[in-house]
């Protein structure tokens, strides 16, 4: 019999062996915690078979209760009953989407496996009692697991309703057959334990076992390319939905709204028709934000959107560009008086309180309106007209609306002495560079840090990159900053690496005018050079707007960066094309997911849904993510529980100035000291 047995038995372990090298390869790279329960199952399928292999053909001579015999079958049981547990717990994990508890994890299978030991022992002195023997250490195991089958299956059939996968089917399927074959087994040996006679066929149940086995484990590596699949394509979607909507309304964006726009234009101009477009902003909401907290803010803004979607017709459209604005589209309008009712409608529809947690909320808004063709002949011209006639009704008192005129606001007069005062600034040295760090938690230390330029106004003291970074791209200075910052991050962070941590990275961006130049690398290289800085450790952040204007111009600059040495990361993503195809195609090392989505985790459903979403088709591409706007030790540890690492936010640290990060890096390295002598002083 054992000529029979043991090739079979030999040649499921070693199909169990392959399966779970399989699934620990898949664990560390997807970091699901069903595929590592699974690769402990089949790691203590093949013990238990390799185990049971050694027991047939080990003599039964021994002192007492030691005998080789006695040895391998009690380590064959003690890793057979275990292996039911971790099987188990796999599959409850992948079919209810929750994860088994660690103490349970950790209890349950210690249990079983001091059962199994125990079985083994029970008559080993007995000769006698061959049939009773083998029924406690085979049929009761075949009993045991074979029930956890069946209920296995069953619980795998039942999910499939809800969602019919091949390899669930061949799982169930095979999670049912399995079982009845065990409890077939275990009845075999209850008969010969009463009759004291042998069964035949039962040698030949090996061959039914592998069979059994190898379509349980090629159903799971189905079921898992399937899922992954899923996931995939439901990222996919979101990110594609996200692309072209509002995250926390579900309203166009940006994007969506000058397509729709531009679309209105053309029809107007063949229909000769007029085209009201109103920007809006909610007055003082940021007292709302501030007092009642952000939860109130945002579900102000998903009631103000409902309301708004409430009014328009078909055919208009009402967009959020962020914050507390929103913009409305009112195509095939005859007169500029239509456009004044709409706004009395709006301006009254919105006085309505609003409901939020129970509590009466009263705001208003302030109307900027521009009419096309008379305030400009394109999208963007009748945005920034509606914008700043926005900003004339909040000058008036709020609470108003403004028609656009072609009089230059007080607030034009101002960004006009500011832009001038700009071209002053790079020739008075008036810009300084900031570095705001990126902690690693896995090391435990700051892993670079990313270059953000400041403005020392004379007047107004320090100005953050967003106060006259557009203001800059619209005077054709974006170059000459870029240059600037890039040069003096690399001249300042080489000191750093030389005196702190040589491994330190430096993260800077570029913007799409620097991007596009034809000798950006010729800058790049000479910075490198004059710095001696290695472009292993320089990162260059572009946002997903920059790469996808020229697709085919974009691919082959970050192919020559990343032949340079020099890392790619998309900066702000999800905010712009979010599109999978430059993922793929554009050689992207890494992604910082902006602090937008960041902002309202772990207790906002749909932007902690996003951020799964993000991370998931990440790992699965192989790109690291950084996390930035962290500012709460609960959103530290949604990050940290789904395997991003790479944090950046007042959290840990707020951008620094030079002297500042320096004087971050001392204590650092004093602590790190102090842990070395600590280490050498213990040995």
């Amino acid at each position: 019999m054992p000529s029979i047995i043991i090739p079979t038995y030999l040649a499921q372990a070693a199909a169990s062996i392959l399966l779970a090298v399989i699934f620990r390869r898949f664990f560390r790279l997807y970091h699901r915690t069903y595929l590592q329960h699974w690769s402990w199952s089949w790691w203590a399928q093949s013990v238990y078979l390799v185990g049971a292999s050694a027991a047939l053909l080990l003599p039964p001579q021994g002192t007492g209760y030691f005998s080789w015999r006695l040895v391998a079958s009690a380590l064959s049981l003690m890793a057979a009953y275990p292996q039911v547990a971790w099987l188990l717990f796999g599959t409850y994990e992948l079919t209810t989407g929750r994860r088994v508890g660690r103490r349970l994890a950790q209890i349950l299978p210690l249990g079983l496996g001091i059962f199994g030991l125990g079985s083994a022992l029970v008559f080993a002195l007995t000769p006698e009692a061959l049939q009773t023997r083998l029924f406690l250490r085979v049929g009761l195991r075949s009993l045991v697991a074979g029930l956890a089958f069946v209920g296995a299956g069953y619980a795998v059939w039942r999910f499939q309703a809800r969602l019919a996968l091949m390899g669930q089917r061949l799982v169930g399927g095979a999670f049912f057959f399995y079982g009845l074959e065990l409890v077939q087994i275990s009845g075999v040996y209850v008969y010969q334990t009463i009759t004291g006679s042998s069964v035949p066929y039962l040698r030949y149940l090996g061959l039914v076992d592998f069979l059994a086995q190898f379509v349980i484990g090629l159903g799971m590596l189905s079921w898992f390319f399937e899922e992954e699949r899923r996931r995939a394509t439901r990222a996919s979607e979101q990110i594609q939905h996200l692309a072209y909507h509002d995250a926390l309304t579900g309203l166009p964006n940006r994007r969506l709204l000058l397509d729709r726009l531009t679309q209105a234009i053309a029809q107007a101009l063949r229909d000769q028709e007029k085209i009201a477009v109103l920007f809006m902003d909610l007055d003082r909401f940021k007292v709302i934000n501030d007092s009642l907290g952000h939860s109130s803010g945002d579900d102000l803004l998903r009631a103000v959107a409902t309301r708004l979607q409430n009014t328009m017709r078909k055919g208009d459209t009402v967009a959020r560009l962020g914050g507390d604005e929103f913009t409305l589209v009112f195509p095939g309008l005859k007169r500029t008086a239509d456009a004044l009712v709409i706004a009395e409608n709006l301006l009254e529809t919105l006085r309505q309180p609003f409901i939020i947690f129970n509590r009466e909320l009263y705001t208003t808004t302030s109307i900027g309106i521009s009419i096309f063709p008379d305030d400009g002949p394109d999208a963007e011209t009748l945005l920034k007209n509606a914008d700043l006639a926005m900003y004339r009704a909040k000058d008036q008192g709020r609470n108003n609306y403004q028609l656009s005129t072609p009089a230059i606001s007080e607030q034009a007069l101002e960004q006009l002495a500011l832009q001038n005062d700009l071209r002053k600034a790079l020739a008075n040295n008036e810009l300084v560079a900031f570095y705001q760090p990126i902690v690693d938690l896995r090391a435990g230390r700051i892993a670079g840090v990313e270059a953000l330029v400041r403005w020392q106004h004379p007047q107004r003291g320090f100005l953050s990159a967003g106060d006259f970074l557009r203001n800059a791209e619209n005077l054709g200075l974006l170059d000459e900053i870029d240059h600037w910052i890039l040069a003096t991050a690399c001249r300042q962070v080489r000191q750093w690496q030389h005196s702190y941590w040589p491994h330190l990275r430096l993260a800077v961006n570029l913007s799409a005018r620097h991007f596009q130049r034809p000798d950006l690398m010729d800058h790049i290289k000479e910075i490198l050079q004059t710095c001696q800085f290695e472009s292993r450790l320089l990162e260059v952040e572009i946002t997903e707007s920059i790469a996808m204007q020229n697709a085919e111009a974009s691919l082959s600059t970050l192919r020559r960066l990343k032949e340079l040495g020099v890392r790619i990361c998309i900066d702000d993503f999800g905010t712009g094309y979010s599109s999978l195809s430059y993922l793929r195609h554009f050689h992207i090392d890494k992604i910082k997911l902006d602090r937008y989505f960041v902002r309202d985790l772990p207790a906002d459903r749909t932007a902690a849904a996003i951020a799964a979403a993000v991370l998931s088709l990440a790992h699965g591409l192989r790109i690291e993510v950084v996390a930035e706007g962290v500012e709460r030790a609960e959103q530290q540890q949604f990050f940290e529980n789904r395997g991003c690492y790479l944090l950046q936010g007042h959290l840990f640290h707020p951008a620094l100035s030079a002297a500042e990060c320096e004087e971050l890096f001392e204590q650092e390295l004093k602590k790190r000291r102090r842990q070395e002598t600590r280490v050498r002083l213990q040995s």
